[in-house]
């Protein structure tokens, strides 16, 4: 629902005041392009499932994240976080 920049602006505005200890970063799950092992494809299933937390502003479930391709990232990137 971010899809003008008033939107986006007001949702930016409603992050004033929230420290960096109060955030949790998460990457959109992916999965390794079969076609192409250099690229990665949006997991479809495990979005939905970060999307809908997000919406309802509940905890991003693990299932949703696990198992997701990390590429050479090692310890940068770590699923289920």
């Amino acid at each position: 629902d971010l899809d003008d920049v008033k939107d986006l602006a007001s949702f930016a505005g409603g992050l004033k005041g929230i420290g960096a200890k109060n955030m949790t970063m998460v990457t959109m799950p992916v999965q390794y392009d079969p076609a192409d092992p250099n690229r990665v494809l949006v997991d479809e299933a495990k979005s939905k499932r970060v999307w809908a937390a997000l919406k309802a502003d509940k905890p991003i479930p693990k299932s949703a994240t696990k198992g997701t391709a990390t590429g050479t990232a090692g310890d940068v990137v770590t699923a289920g976080h």
